[in-house]
C-alpha cells in the first residue's frame, strides 16, 4: 500500500458506535439523565476528526448492508431492522437526543405504540444510556480519544492487520465490563417493554425478537473472534482494500496528520464538502465572519442556508438508490449529485449577493480567515 505514513489514526466506525448506542446497565442511584446525555454527546463529537459523518455513515450503510446479503437475513424482521440501523446510522453519534427520539419514533409507528407506552420506552433508554456514561465514561472517552489519534506504522497491509487486529483485540477486552452492562440492560429493557405491550403488540414485536437475538449472536460472535486477535474487515462487510482505502480517508482529517519525518502537520482540510448538505453550515458560518456580516444579513444567510439543504435533502433522498451503489470514495463527483454541487453554488452566490457596498470593496473581505485547528477553503 502507497504512502502508507500518512496513516496515522483508525479504528472500525463499528467499535465507537457499538460504545455509543449500546444499552447500559442500570446503577443503584440513576444519574439526571439529560446533563449526562448531553456529556456523552459532547464526547463524541470527538468522532468529528474522522471528517464529515455522512462520509463514514454510508461506509457503515454499505456494511451493514452486506452483513445481511451475506448472513441471507431478507425476512421482513429482517428487512425492518437493517432499515432502522441504517437509518439510526445516518444520524451523527453526537447528536443522541436525535437519534432518541428517531427510535422511539419508529417503534410507534412499528407497534403503534400510545403515548404511554411511547414515553415510557424512550425514558427507559435515557436513564439506562445515562447511567452508562456514569459507570463507564473513563473507558469510553478513553477510547474515542485512542482510536481517532491512533498511529499506525506497518509499511505494508500485512502488518497493518496483525497491528489493527492487536489493537481491536486490547479495545474489546478494554470494555469488557461495559459491554457485560450493555448486554444486561438491553435484557431489562426490552423486557420491560414486551411486558407492557397488548397480546396484538407482543405478537409483532416476537418476529422482531427473534431479528434481535440473530444480530446479538452474530455480534457476539464477532467480538469474539476480535478478542481473540482475529479482526477481519470481511465479516464486517468490508474488502481489506476497502478498509485499508477508508483509513486513508480518515487519516486527511483531524489531529494526527503529520507525514512522518516532514516534522510539520498537514492543514486541515475545509469542514464543509459541496456534496454533503450538512456541511454546508460551515461554510455559512465562516462567509458570515470574512464578510463581517450584522445580525440582519447573518439571519438572511441562515434563511438561504436552510432553504437550500432542505432542497438538497430532498434531492438526495430520492436518489438514494442510486447512490447506495456508488462507492462513497466517488460519490461526490457522480453524476447524480450534480444537483447538489449546484445548490452549493447558489448557496455561494447568494451569500455573495447579501454584501453591502463597503462589504465589498473592502480587500481583506474575501479573505478566509485561520480557523482553531488551522486550515481555509
Amino acid at each position: 500500500m502507497q504512502d502508507r505514513s500518512r496513516i496515522r489514526r483508525a479504528a472500525h466506525v463499528g467499535w465507537a458506535m457499538g460504545v455509543l448506542v449500546s444499552t447500559p446497565a442500570a446503577a443503584q442511584e440513576p444519574p439526571a439523565t439529560a446533563p449526562s446525555l448531553e456529556r456523552l454527546a459532547k464526547t463524541a463529537e470527538g468522532l468529528a476528526q474522522w471528517g464529515p459523518w455522512e462520509e463514514q455513515a454510508a461506509w457503515i450503510d454499505r456494511s451493514m448492508t452486506r452483513v445481511w446479503e451475506r448472513n441471507g437475513w431478507n425476512d421482513e424482521p429482517d428487512r425492518f431492522a437493517l432499515e432502522t440501523m441504517r437509518d439510526v446510522a445516518a444520524i451523527p453519534p453526537w447528536r443522541i437526543f436525535e437519534r432518541l427520539d428517531f427510535l422511539t419514533s419508529r417503534a410507534r409507528e412499528r407497534y403503534d405504540l400510545t403515548d404511554a407506552q411511547a414515553a415510557n420506552l424512550k425514558q427507559s433508554i435515557m436513564t439506562e444510556t445515562a447511567t452508562l456514561f456514569a459507570r463507564h465514561a473513563p473507558t469510553i472517552v478513553r477510547q474515542i480519544n485512542e482510536q481517532t489519534r491512533l498511529r499506525l506504522e506497518a509499511e505494508d497491509d500485512e502488518g497493518l492487520m496483525k497491528e489493527i487486529q492487536g489493537n481491536v483485540a486490547r479495545w474489546m477486552q478494554d470494555t469488557e465490563p461495559l459491554h457485560r452492562d450493555a448486554m444486561e440492560a438491553f435484557a431489562r429493557v426490552t423486557s420491560a417493554f414486551e411486558s407492557g405491550l397488548t397480546p396484538e403488540q407482543k405478537q409483532k414485536f416476537a418476529a422482531d425478537r427473534r431479528m434481535i437475538d440473530k444480530l446479538t449472536r452474530h455480534g457476539e460472535q464477532l467480538r469474539a473472534e476480535g478478542l481473540a486477535g482475529r479482526f477481519d474487515p470481511e465479516a464486517w462487510g468490508m474488502s481489506r482494500e476497502e478498509f485499508t482505502g477508508w483509513l486513508r480517508e480518515i487519516s486527511l482529517h483531524g489531529p494526527g496528520n503529520a507525514r512522518r519525518g516532514e516534522g510539520a502537520v498537514a492543514a486541515a482540510p475545509p469542514r464543509w464538502l459541496a456534496h454533503v448538505p450538512s456541511t454546508w453550515r460551515y461554510y455559512v458560518e465562516d462567509a458570515t465572519q470574512r464578510f463581517s456580516f450584522d445580525a440582519a444579513q447573518i439571519k438572511a444567510a441562515d434563511s438561504i442556508l436552510a432553504e437550500l439543504a432542505e432542497r438538497a435533502d430532498r434531492h438526495l433522498l430520492a436518489q438514494r438508490k442510486v447512490l447506495d451503489t456508488v462507492d462513497p470514495a466517488a460519490r461526490a463527483s457522480h453524476e447524480a449529485m450534480k444537483p447538489v454541487l449546484d445548490l452549493f453554488e447558489s448557496l455561494k452566490t447568494r451569500l455573495d449577493a447579501l454584501k453591502r457596498r463597503e462589504q465589498k470593496d473592502d480587500p481583506s473581505s474575501g479573505t478566509p480567515r485561520p480557523r482553531p485547528g488551522g486550515g481555509t477553503p
